[in-house]
């Protein structure tokens, strides 16, 4: 396959073919499978993946701008690469292609919705593909799939709705069809990977339960890692969805963001459910499963009080989440909640500081019960200082103290532990 590529660089016309290309992932796990699939589409056409900016031909930056400061640090990044041929994907290419076309007029912008426009600046003849239709490359022994694309929520924050659009089911046959392929490749670890991956199914047909349980059937050894579940499309199906962490091949590990343990300000959010909602998922989780809880919070949203701040941190330190990520409150244009005042920085700030002494010892607390345990570990990736990191059944984070290959299974004893992950050797 040989294609004549043509990129408009400073108004004039240049043709490259067989490039080197340079991938740049910012961001959710969506935005990695997006990566993976443009990788796919580029080598299709004969062009290679290089890990080295100074040896690649075109720069493709897969962008975030879930908050303000991290979509700046995106249009900083554009402005020290704007000499280079430079694709820019993700969600800033939809909601701020202003922003990118004032640095650079001539950057090419890949929707998340239609990555076949990458497969014309590739040169790839397969033109007005569905995202669902295009292969993911494996990432080491990783593998990345999207289930679905965009949310049926309306937060009054979210500037990612605006990027991803409504909520559009990938087919099933699609899905499982992809993850025995990574899996035939050697890909030990499937990420499921959504908006919401509780949404699955709420045509009625197919449910995430169905789905899980089908690619659990698909034989070989590897596990599987579900995304996050919003708690208002959970609630009233609690005991079905939980239901597929019983799955022998998924890690009980369960992502259900809370954000406000005040019930006036998740109504406010729009969130669509209370916080006695979100305690009675959490409660059947963890009578049946007793895995980890991941759970987020905003800190300083507009009309959180001190009195719901404090609300939220009882939440917490009742609920004790293994996981808890903070964020605070970044205003986002077009959305309902930045035509509110802020509350002031500093505030912002302490609040923050505060959730986050929190979780150290939560964090801490909940890990200490592993000492002493053998636990299975999964081996994903080389750690610092001739150390390994892996997954456990419950998905901790385990640093191994030996050397052992990367895609293996293996019996590590957990001696030491910190806020975020455990610390073991093999088992003698």
């Amino acid at each position: 396959m040989f294609y004549k590529i043509y990129f408009k660089v400073k108004g004039n016309l240049t043709r490259i073919s067989n490039m080197n290309i340079y991938f740049e992932t910012y961001g959710c796990t969506s935005n990695k499978s997006d990566t993976r699939k443009m990788e796919a589409l580029a080598k299709n056409s004969d062009h290679k993946i290089v890990d080295d900016i100074e040896k690649s031909d075109l720069v493709v930056i897969n962008t975030c701008v879930v908050i303000e400061k991290t979509e700046n640090r995106m249009l900083n990044r554009i402005k020290e690469l704007k000499n280079l041929k430079l694709v820019v994907a993700g969600c800033l290419s939809k909601v701020n292609q202003e922003g990118v076309k004032e640095i650079d007029s001539d950057i090419k912008l890949i929707s998340p919705q239609d990555l076949s426009e990458f497969a014309e600046v590739v040169g790839d003849k397969k033109k007005d593909l569905d995202k669902w239709e295009i292969l993911n490359e494996r990432d080491g022994v990783e593998g990345q799939i999207q289930i679905s694309e965009g949310c049926k929520g309306n937060c009054s924050y979210c500037i990612t709705k605006f990027a991803r659009g409504n909520l559009r089911k990938f087919p099933k046959n699609s899905i499982v069809n992809e993850v025995r392929n990574l899996v035939n490749e050697g890909v030990k670890e499937i990420q499921l990977t959504a908006q919401d991956t509780s949404t699955y199914g709420l045509d009625g047909k197919d449910d995430l339960y169905s789905l899980v349980e089908e690619i659990n059937g698909i034989e070989g050894e590897f596990r599987i890692r579900i995304g996050m579940m919003n708690p208002n499309n959970v609630v009233d199906k609690k005991d079905r969805l939980i239901k597929v962490f019983e799955l022998d091949k998924v890690y009980n590990f369960l992502h259900l963001p809370v954000q406000s343990g005040s019930n006036k300000v998740l109504r406010d959010m729009q969130r669509g459910y209370s916080v006695r909602d979100f305690k009675e998922i959490v409660k059947v989780y963890r009578e049946k499963n007793g895995g980890l809880l991941s759970t987020d919070v905003i800190a300083g949203f507009p009309s959180e009080n001190e009195n719901d701040f404090e609300k939220t941190v009882s939440l917490i330190q009742d609920i004790e989440p293994e996981i808890l990520n903070i964020t605070r409150y970044s205003p986002r244009p077009g959305t309902k909640a930045a035509e509110s005042d802020e509350i002031i920085s500093q505030e912002k700030k302490n609040r923050s500081k505060k959730l986050t002494k929190l979780k150290k010892k939560i964090g801490k607390k909940r890990r200490k019960r592993y000492l002493g345990k053998t636990r299975e570990v999964l081996v994903l990736k080389e750690g610092k200082e001739d150390t390994m990191i892996g997954k456990d059944p419950d998905y901790n984070t385990v640093v191994i103290e030996d050397n052992v290959c990367i895609g293996d299974f293996v019996d590590v004893e957990i001696s030491d532990f910190s806020f975020t992950y455990l610390v073991g050797k093999l088992e003698v």
